[in-house]
């Protein structure tokens, strides 16, 4: 039961979590991902499920209660050496930026999208080092699937964010 001033629909709440990639050395040297694919399955990306408010809003097919409506961002660095590439597959709205130009665009209403960017095809300097701003969204409320593979070798950030998407970025519509 909600109190008088107590209403909580538009409210963010931040959680930190990681994803746990998997090196794949079938796909290359250094090559990692990262994979939860299926709109109506187990293997289905629902990282908040159980988290934020505490409450699932709305059910799969199978029953099970999900956290829908979710954006993640991930900030890191890089240093460009030849042969570097990020794929992904899925059906969530995607934005990629590298040395703070949007060089992946998959926003908007769409099916499993493929999109992928070799490094080397953009105004990079081998040995320098570059911002990657990586930003998801599931706007549905059905299913929800990601698949990333890189071979960027990318450099932890460690402490408080340095960089805002809202203030960098403005907004994603």
């Amino acid at each position: 039961v909600a109190t008088p001033g107590s209403d909580s629909a538009f409210k963010n709440v931040v959680i930190k979590d990681s994803l746990p990639f998997t090196r794949r050395t079938d796909l290359g040297v250094n090559a990692y991902q990262f994979k939860r694919f299926g709109a109506f399955s187990i293997a289905a990306f629902m990282p908040l499920d159980g988290k934020g408010f505490g409450h699932e809003d709305a059910y799969d097919d199978f029953g099970v209660p999900h956290n829908y409506s979710f954006c993640m961002e991930l900030h890191s660095q890089f240093e460009h050496t030849s042969g570097m590439t990020f794929e992904f597959n899925g059906d969530d709205d995607v934005w990629l930026y590298i040395n703070d130009s949007l060089v992946m665009d998959l926003g908007f209403v769409h099916a499993s999208t493929y999109a992928s960017v070799v490094l080397d095809d953009l105004p990079l300097t081998f040995g320098e080092t570059y911002p990657l701003d990586f930003f998801y969204c599931e706007r549905q409320r059905v299913g929800s699937s990601i698949d990333l593979i890189t071979n960027l070798p990318v450099l932890l950030k460690a402490g408080k964010p340095t960089s805002s998407w809202k203030r960098d970025y403005g907004n994603l519509d």
